[in-house]
């Protein structure tokens, strides 16, 4: 799933390299399996069960930035790089989460892992707890799945960590702007 100047495009297989533009505008987007989440440049969050044939419904709340977690889970940031998080985007209201002020977030499960506007990297086992654990290094956007983490440095290098727990940083050879973590080992 990507976005090209607010269009967005879908494929089932990147490595095919067959991408389908899918209806809508979004500045970022969060897909997970077939269900996405993203803002607009309006900062109005849309939702839909599957880019491929759902249309997508617009969510209260205004986020800058969004991560989803399975089908349902979603935290995201908002203009004044706030936290917020919700169990459920279809019924449960957002909740605001103390914590550092980020302007980019990553979620998987409960576990979070964002950036500030100085590039510090945070993180949290349990979004909902509030209590965040700065980590080592500096990076100006991440991705979490499972332990592991990818994110980019404002060199646009790419470093990876399999577990944010116990190992340092180790630099993987090219450069991105972005990069997006599913697996533990994928990048």
């Amino acid at each position: 799933m990507g976005s090209v100047n607010g269009d967005i495009y879908f494929t089932g297989n990147i490595l095919q390299g067959r991408w389908t533009k899918v209806p809508g505008s979004l500045k970022d987007i969060s897909l997970s399996g077939v269900a996405a989440v993203g803002v607009n440049t309006k900062n109005e969050i849309y939702y839909t069960t599957n880019v491929t044939n759902t249309p997508w419904k617009r969510i209260d709340g205004a986020l800058t930035q969004v991560s989803l977690y399975g089908e349902y889970s979603a935290a995201g940031i908002n203009t004044k790089n706030e936290i917020y998080y919700t169990p459920n985007i279809n019924s449960t209201p957002w909740k605001r989460i103390n914590g550092p002020q980020l302007k980019q977030i990553s979620l998987y499960g409960l576990t979070a892992i964002g950036v500030t506007s100085k590039n510090d990297i945070y993180y949290t086992s349990n979004i909902n707890t509030g209590s965040w654990k700065q980590i080592n290094g500096s990076l100006k956007q991440v991705s979490i799945s499972g332990l592991a983490v990818a994110g980019v440095n404002t060199k646009n290098e790419v470093y990876y960590t399999p577990n944010i727990n116990s190992t340092g940083w180790k630099r993987v050879p090219g450069s991105l702007k972005y990069v997006s973590l599913y697996g533990e080992y994928s990048v």
